[in-house]
């Protein structure tokens, strides 16, 4: 503590008083100068000493003044804490160990996942070359073996039929589908087309005589739904005029409606 208080003194330097005339002077001021510091800096020790011991003597005098009971009571609280901090601190400990242990569980089972995950990743990488390679291969199998399969193109006629002579009466009898009907026009892959003559343009009785309305308006929308059905009469395979009732060879004879024959260069 002394030398941390003397250098506040101010000591005159050797070099200094060299050059003082009055020496004897100088010397009796600095004397007491010196004097003066240590004094001081004994002050200081003193006081600085008296504290420290003031505060060991009011410490002494506070367990002075606590009671027997009341020192034990507050180390029998103390100790308690003590426990009740040491449980816990247990208890934690546990749960961190636990904690520790499920964290390494964890661990595991996700390196085991990552490892399954690359495993399956590669199995699929390797199905799915096995699946491009039999695609290959399909084609190539198609390509090479198969045979190129599909419907033949569709044959129509370019024409019109050529103008027939009207069939005689004994014909007419004994006329049946596999005789009447020219299917040179009809090929496997036409889908037997039908040319329907418009009743209302086309007339093949004689004068006096009409085709009922209820039955050219009926056959007309029921033909027009069929598929068979075309408008382009030099790719027909069969035509259809709309002639009226049927009626028996005595009455026909009778009312001469059909007397006269329909040239069939009319209906062309």
């Amino acid at each position: 503590m002394s030398q941390s208080i003397l250098p506040e003194c101010v000591f005159p330097s050797k070099f200094q008083s060299k050059k003082i005339v009055n020496k004897r002077f100088r010397k009796s001021k600095n004397h007491i100068e010196r004097s003066e510091c240590r004094v001081d800096t004994n002050v200081q020790n003193v006081d600085f000493y008296k504290s420290r011991y003031q505060q060991s003597i009011d410490s002494y005098e506070d367990f002075n003044s606590m009671k027997a009971s009341d020192l034990k009571q507050r180390i029998a609280e103390m100790l308690k804490i003590k426990s009740t901090v040491s449980s816990e601190l247990r208890e934690l400990e546990s749960k961190r160990q636990k904690l520790q242990s499920d964290i390494s569980s964890y661990n595991s089972k996700i390196d085991e996942l990552k490892q399954e995950l690359s495993r399956q990743q590669t199995e699929l990488n390797r199905l799915k070359i096995s699946v491009e390679q039999a695609q290959v291969a399909q084609r190539e199998a198609v390509l090479r073996n198969t045979p190129e399969l599909a419907l033949p193109n569709a044959l129509y006629p370019n024409s019109l039929p050529k103008i027939y002579k009207p069939p005689s009466s004994k014909d007419f009898l004994r006329c049946k589908l596999s005789t009447c009907f020219d299917h040179s026009r009809c090929s496997i892959t036409s889908s037997f087309p039908v040319y329907l003559y418009d009743p209302d343009t086309t007339f093949v009785n004689n004068n006096g005589y009409e085709i009922d309305g209820f039955l050219k308006t009926t056959i007309k929308q029921t033909l027009g739904y069929n598929a068979h059905l075309t408008k382009d009469p030099k790719i027909a395979c069969v035509f259809l005029v709309l002639v009226g009732e049927a009626l028996s060879e005595q009455e026909v004879l009778r009312n001469n409606r059909y007397a006269n024959t329909v040239d069939i260069k009319f209906l062309t």
